[in-house]
């Protein structure tokens, strides 16, 4: 944790703070893979484009 004068510091003089970049990381690393499901349908399975046709009815 930072000690309130190096939070100073740094608030003053924010390109101090980039001055050292941290570690890059891999690219194998960068990728998530998550299992997916299929979204519910918001419409209830109507089509809402022709909602217009129903309403006369």
């Amino acid at each position: 944790m930072m000690e309130n004068a190096e939070r100073e510091a740094d608030a003053s003089n924010p390109a101090k703070r980039w001055s050292v970049l941290p570690e890059q990381v891999p690219l194998e690393e960068q990728v998530i893979s998550m299992p997916t499901s299929d979204s519910p349908d918001v419409d209830g399975g109507r089509n809402p484009d022709h909602e217009w046709l129903i309403r006369g009815l």
